[in-house]
């Protein structure tokens, strides 16, 4: 675990205050960080003074050798393309190393992206399933909905309904709504898409909305 500690000063009040920032974490060493990850207070600041909750997103790279799993949050553009290279063939024999071996290895631009992966590590599920599954419900809403305006799609637990899991769309932070499914829905889509999904994982680290259209598009051509 290595950390520093900034000043932060309330955008609110005034204040100023420390706030711890963990630029590598290690999970096998800190289990219960995984839920400060996973719930966002390890990116929140909290003035002393009035209360006021900042939000502070910053690099990090979280480590689990017991769940062989490297994680990278990055800061900025720079730094991801950096780390996309990295990763490349030919960018670092130590990182394609871990990708040729049993490790998992992921790459988030945003804290509510890191969020959701470790949401859906907590669920059991695998998150490039999940991947298709967002892709597939996006397009169900826009065919159903075409001028339905939302920003995103978050994987969440759901224990409000029959359905274990669901998507909830937000627009600027807001949730408008919630999509909820089965963990059979997920089980379906892995076993209709496993090879085809394999094979276009070979080398990734970032597994996106453009990842789950090539997946589908391939798929399609198979057939």
């Amino acid at each position: 675990m290595t950390e520093k500690t900034v000043s932060v000063t309330c955008p609110d009040c005034g204040e100023q205050g420390d706030f711890t920032i963990w630029t590598s974490i290690d999970l096998a060493e800190n289990p219960p960080v995984e839920e400060k990850i996973r719930s966002g207070s390890l990116f929140r600041y909290a003035c002393p003074r009035c209360g006021i909750i900042t939000k502070i997103a910053y690099p990090t790279l979280i480590h689990d050798a017991e769940k062989k799993q490297m994680i990278y949050l990055t800061s900025n553009e720079e730094t991801y393309r950096n780390t996309l290279k990295m990763y490349s063939p030919g960018g670092s024999s130590a990182a394609e190393g871990l990708l040729d071996g049993e490790h998992t290895v992921r790459l988030f631009r945003t804290v509510p992206d890191l969020m959701e992966y470790f949401r859906i590590c907590k669920e059991g599920l695998d998150d490039r399933v999940v991947e298709l599954m967002r892709l597939f419900v996006y397009h169900e809403i826009m065919e159903n909905n075409p001028n339905l305006d939302f920003d995103q799609l978050y994987f969440e637990p759901f224990e409000d309904g029959e359905e274990p899991y669901c998507f909830e769309l937000i627009k600027n932070e807001e949730v408008l709504g919630r999509i909820g499914f089965r963990k059979e829905a997920c089980d379906n889509m892995e076993r209709m898409f496993r090879d085809t999904m394999d094979r276009l994982s070979e080398g990734r680290i970032v597994f996106d909305a453009s990842w789950a259209s090539q997946v589908f598009d391939a798929q399609g051509a198979k057939g």
